[in-house]
């Protein structure tokens, strides 16, 4: 925008009075609103490698976006706990092998290896302290055991090995292990991804200079998927996205990779800029953004405000006739984010220059509003007697079975059910249980784990054929009261569209 504009405000009606909060965020780039990314990021509730993962990089990739903009718990001793916590859990994901598994105690995988190397590797060139021989076992495992998975596997794809083969070839690259014999091989594979594509230019790059034959067709191929897909206002899709799901692939993801390698690559591609508004357009109309696309697109956006240049516009806004702020959008402060107290009226923004903006309303939903949920999946949770009969009274000592019940419409990959306990209660670290009753049956080989917090009890399985699922635990009624009850959910981590969440209700637990 170039010319002031006026939006009026109101509050939501599912809104809990009071709790809302107005946030503004503005800069010259179309990036307003990225920051939100940020904030997800200390909200990611799973204890996977991925998501672990993914809270430590963007925190060192982006560290600089995260202190200006003075997002709470990501600046300071926060920020610094978080990452040193992060590295630490990284660590215990690494096996026997070398390599590293999704979950603790699973197999490892290429993928996996690679992006938890990446993630030590920042935190290394950020000043915290990582065990070399962690990446030196890390790498060994990507030149040798790495390169032969399991094709067994149920979600074994080819097209999804090969894109986790480049980026593990990035990765080494990155990390000093430059393998531009294998790069060069693997450009003549049909079955390439461009999501693989996108980081074997990378590595390629790193061992033969971005100026070599090889490196330019890539890049030049690139940059032209990047131009059809920014003048259709599109991302760029894989070809054999579906049957990649098992390897988190999306478009989304896939186009920030293609940003990634452009903007490092080929800086002055005049493909960037509509592939950055392609990208932030999905970034801001999707219900959902998984943990890959959220970390993938929030490195690619940042790399590219870094590029960018010109005379910093400035930018006054107020709040029905009060100024909430006055500033220039330049240096270390190119992007401001404004959080105030919500309040109805009329928002004004007056730019001098090339101004862009995002306004939110951030509130809590009323109890009444959270209804049950299901999209793909079915789920039913049930409090059970130890005979297994239905128990609807409770009393402090009792002993509740938890059942939750997931019916899934097709093969799945990388399913969750999460159970939060009522606070009156505490979960058992006993009888635990997960049935697969069709397809596959949920075990070890084929990637189930459970975890178990105070709040709440995780179920995850890296692959669930279409059927149902039960999975089991037990809780013990440990205070006097009612109780609020929060909803179980369960989804595909990785297409969080698919999702079901039970209805907020209450619980009550007398006296024995």
């Amino acid at each position: 925008m170039k010319d002031a504009t006026r939006i009026p405000l109101t509050l939501p009606a599912n809104a809990i009075p009071g709790s809302a909060e107005l946030v503004v965020s503005l800069d010259p780039d179309g990036l307003a609103g990225l920051e939100d990314g940020l904030r997800d990021l200390i909200g990611y509730p799973y204890g996977c490698l991925e998501q672990t993962t993914s809270k430590v990089i963007p925190m060192l990739a982006v560290r600089d976006l995260a202190e200006s903009l003075n997002v709470a718990g990501l600046s300071g001793p926060k920020l610094e706990g978080f990452v040193k916590a992060g590295i630490a859990k990284i660590g215990r994901h690494q096996t026997a092998y070398g390599g590293f598994s999704l979950w603790p105690g699973g197999e490892p995988e290429a993928y996996y290896t690679a992006y938890a190397l990446w993630g030590l590797h920042l935190a290394k060139q950020g000043g915290y302290a990582v065990d070399a021989a962690r990446i030196a076992d890390g790498l060994e495992y990507l030149r040798n055991d790495g390169k032969n998975p399991d094709q067994s596997r149920p979600y074994y794809n080819e097209a999804g090995n090969l894109g986790s083969q480049a980026f593990a070839l990035y990765v080494r690259a990155v990390l000093g292990d430059k393998d531009t014999q294998a790069a060069t091989t693997m450009i003549a594979n049909t079955k390439l991804p461009v999501y693989g594509k996108a980081f074997l230019a990378r590595a390629l790059a790193a061992g033969v200079g971005a100026k070599d034959p090889a490196v330019a067709k890539l890049v030049a191929e690139l940059g032209a998927m990047a131009g059809a897909a920014g003048k259709a206002d599109t991302l760029i899709e894989e070809p054999e996205e579906k049957g990649m799901r098992g390897y988190m692939s999306s478009s989304l993801r896939t186009s920030s990779a293609v940003l990634s390698a452009l903007v490092e690559l080929d800086p002055k591609n005049a493909a960037i800029k509509p592939l950055v508004r392609a990208v932030m357009k999905n970034r801001r109309s999707a219900a959902y953004l998984d943990t890959q696309e959220n970390l993938y697109s929030l490195v690619a956006l940042t790399s590219y405000a870094r590029t960018a240049a010109g005379t910093p516009p400035s930018v006054a806004i107020e709040l029905a006739g009060k100024q909430l702020l006055s500033a220039t959008l330049g240096g270390k402060q190119r992007m401001r984010v404004v959080s105030v107290p919500f309040t109805a009226g009329e928002l004004g923004i007056t730019p001098k220059g090339e101004v862009h903006y995002n306004v939110e309303v951030r509130y809590r939903r009323t109890p009444e509003s959270l209804k049950d949920v299901a999209a793909g999946i079915v789920l039913e949770r049930e409090y059970l007697d130890e005979a297994g009969k239905p128990k609807t009274t409770f009393k402090v000592g009792d002993v509740v079975v938890v059942r939750l019940t997931s019916q899934l419409t097709d093969d799945s990959h990388h399913l969750m059910v999460s159970d939060a306990l009522p606070a009156g209660f505490e979960a058992l670290n006993s009888r635990f249980a997960t049935v697969g009753t069709a397809g596959i049956k949920q075990t070890q080989e084929w990637g189930t784990y459970r975890e178990m917090h105070d709040d709440r009890v995780d179920f995850a399985s890296e692959y669930a054929s279409a059927g149902q699922y039960v999975h089991e635990f037990t809780m013990r009624a440990i205070a006097v009261g009612t109780f609020t009850r929060p909803p179980t959910v369960a989804e595909l981590m990785y297409e969080p569209a698919v999702r079901a969440q039970t209805a907020l209700t209450t619980i009550e637990v007398k006296a024995k």
